[in-house]
């Protein structure tokens, strides 16, 4: 049983008018995404998809994505991201997922997944560096549904708590101090994000910082097949 991470796959059965195919490289990303998937990830392995899972924009046109994402070979932890407009009460997501039988899906909000002797953890994190009141305020929310996730899965007697998030908390010359506070409180060794594509690469931090190593796993850098994690 192994772990494995992807982040950003854009998915649009639900809205057909949102194609990736206008962007460069995203040409039949679906494919390449159920190919890429399904050619390294096995029936008893676990992938985090750490956010913009969709481009719908209600928990109704978001069915079609999640039922191709349940499609898919193994068992799926998704969060949140910039741009998961359906994503809604962990009580809904649930209803829909048990109604529709998408047997294979979670929901990373405010909680943890146990996954061999590791704590899924994670949250969509925020933008890095703002002043901005709103800013300020969804910061500081997403560093203590962060801490509420580290903790719940700390509670679960694990060996290493990984952690996902959405927006990277160290990109460039930027950084989100109130995320990286809560990940050297609880020292947490390993996080991966997403949220940057491809033609932003060159300004993606990927390496060790702090003690922690940060990592990237947008779907169009790792050419859509999800990155082994554990």
């Amino acid at each position: 049983m192994a772990l494995f991470a992807i982040a950003d796959t854009h998915l649009s059965f639900g809205t057909p008018d949102k194609r990736m195919s206008v962007f460069k490289g995203w040409d039949n990303h679906a494919e390449r995404l159920h190919a890429g998937w399904n050619g390294a990830v096995g029936v008893d392995d676990t992938v985090v998809i750490a956010g913009d899972v969709s481009w719908a924009q209600t928990l109704t046109e978001a069915t079609a994505d999640l039922r191709f994402i349940d499609s898919l070979n193994g068992s799926k932890i998704i969060l949140r991201g910039n741009h998961d407009y359906w994503w809604t009460t962990l009580t809904k997501m649930r209803r829909l997922r048990d109604e529709q039988g998408l047997h294979s899906i979670e929901f990373l909000h405010n909680n943890a997944y146990k996954v061999g002797n590791a704590a899924v953890c994670g949250t969509r994190g925020w933008l890095n560096e703002s002043d901005a009141p709103i800013d300020t305020k969804m910061t500081l929310r997403e560093a203590a549904r962060l801490e509420r996730s580290i903790q719940a899965g700390l509670a679960q007697g694990v060996g290493e708590v990984v952690v996902f998030l959405h927006y990277p908390p160290v990109y460039a010359y930027e950084e989100n101090a109130a995320i990286l506070e809560v990940l050297r409180k609880y020292a947490v060794r390993r996080v991966f994000a997403g949220h940057i594509h491809l033609s932003g690469m060159p300004s993606a931090f990927k390496g060790e910082r702090y003690g922690i190593c940060f990592d990237m796993i947008t779907a169009d850098s790792l050419k859509f097949v999800p990155q082994k994690v554990l």
